[in-house]
């Protein structure tokens, strides 16, 4: 459309074109004839007009004329185009609805096989359900029968493990006793050796006392002073003092406390199992 109107306003301008030059040419023709040639006969010569404004509205008409043919066309072109647009939308529109139908059909055709479907699995889970219960009154009819057999023997099971149990009972208790009383004999025995050891132990640290004792010109014989010693395993001294009560004087008490340090380590291999960390022992001034 728009090659046939740039065609045809080019023929149009070249029309006017050239009635254009044409009347320049007429015009300024006859003003040069007019002013440089001398007329021979000036009564016998007329002047021609030629009117231009008619073949001006002429062209114009002609130029509107051709316009409003393609104006024509065009509308014609537009109106072919929507009525194929209205065609074709039509066509979609019935294929949609076909669609439409299909999947209908389609969806009706599955909703009745979900429902045979759902209908037969139905009666499975019902027959599977109705087997399931005839089986577990069966395990359960079989389950109480072997419930009465245990119980018989469980019975008699019972009654044989009481009467073991009862002749054991009377063994253990039996057992016990002598454990018992063997026992608070070597508990016994075993203070008794704990005592001696022990007694054998204080003995030996008061008699190495005694020995790395220094003894002051103040101290009187014959007195008696309890000293407690801090010590740890192995036998090193923590602290040592003199307990209230001895009646020497500072000096004996320090020396006392002096000789106690000069001693560790104190007695401790084979006397492991009478350690004391707290220790008293009588020292004796002589």
């Amino acid at each position: 459309m728009s090659t046939a109107l740039i065609h045809d306003g080019s023929a149009a301008a070249q029309s006017l074109l050239l009635h254009g030059v044409i009347g320049i040419i007429l015009v300024f023709g006859l003003r040069w004839t007019s002013e440089t040639i001398e007329p021979k006969f000036p009564n016998a010569i007329q002047a021609v007009v030629v009117d231009t404004s008619a073949m001006r509205e002429a062209q114009v008409q002609r130029k509107e004329a051709a316009q409003q043919k393609l104006r024509d066309q065009a509308a014609e072109r537009r109106r072919q185009e929507q009525a194929r647009q209205a065609e074709a939308q039509a066509e979609a529109e019935r294929k949609r609805a076909e669609q439409e139908k299909v999947r209908q059909q389609q969806a009706e055709r599955q909703r009745a096989d979900d429902l045979r479907q759902q209908r037969m699995a139905q009666e499975r889970e019902r027959n599977e359900a109705l087997a399931r219960k005839q089986a577990a009154l069966k395990a359960e009819r079989e389950k109480l029968a072997a419930e009465r057999e245990k119980q018989q023997r469980d019975l008699a099971a019972i009654q044989a493990q009481r009467e073991a149990d009862a002749q054991a009972r009377e063994k253990a208790i039996e057992e016990a006793r002598r454990q018992q009383l063997l026992d608070l004999e070597n508990q016994q025995r075993q203070a008794q050796q704990d005592m001696t050891k022990m007694e054998e132990w204080v003995a030996l640290i008061a008699a190495l006392v005694r020995q790395n004792w220094r003894k002051p010109p103040t101290a009187r014989s014959g007195e008696r002073c309890r000293v407690n010693v801090s010590q740890l395993p192995g036998g090193d001294v923590i602290s040592a003092t003199v307990a209230p009560g001895c009646n020497v004087d500072e000096v004996t008490k320090r020396s006392i406390v002096d000789a106690v340090l000069r001693s560790e380590p104190l007695p401790y291999q084979g006397f492991e199992r009478v350690f004391r960390r707290q220790l008293t022992f009588e020292f004796v001034v002589d």
